[in-house]
């Protein structure tokens, strides 16, 4: 058996990337794969990491075993998922340093290279700080909705 090639994906409940500290994420997480695959790994982690002057450096927050080593797998897999953010460290874009949220789904076919697709969230209570940010740097962020949402509460 060959390894096949895999397109992951996650998607948060309403396409959400922007949360409170301590604040429950829900989703989906797929896999499409070009035929059926054995399990090596796959893992759901929610993790932070550093940038900027100094040292780099990551961290997991939490960590969801998928499927186990050795399970067979279909072409398409999908499962929901529910992670929560602890109350700290928040999401930083400081002129020193960077603090970043993201969801990793990280899977590797038996005999297999690993893929992995990463998902920019942000923990904060200024939302209107990062709503900005992801429009700004992040093609496929799209906040129509929440603007919607923002001005009918404000009338």
């Amino acid at each position: 058996m060959s390894a096949p090639d895999l397109i992951l994906k996650i998607q948060t409940t309403d396409d959400r990337r922007i949360f409170k500290p301590g604040e429950l994420i829900t989703g989906n997480l797929s896999v499409e794969a070009t035929g059926d695959w054995v399990v090596g790994t796959f893992n759901l982690i929610l993790l932070w990491r550093t940038e900027g002057r100094g040292n780099t450096d990551q961290a997991a927050a939490e960590q969801v075993v998928v499927r186990k080593t050795g399970e067979r797998m279909p072409t398409k897999f999908s499962q929901p998922f529910s992670l929560r953010l602890p109350p700290h460290p928040v999401t930083t874009f400081g002129g020193l340093v960077r603090l970043q949220w993201w969801i990793g789904l990280y899977v590797r076919a038996k005999r297999g290279k690993e893929h992995f697709f990463e998902l920019p969230i942000a923990s904060t209570f200024q939302e209107k700080q990062f709503e900005h940010y992801f429009r700004d740097t992040d093609p496929d962020y799209d906040d129509e909705d929440e603007d919607v949402e923002n001005e009918d509460a404000g009338e």
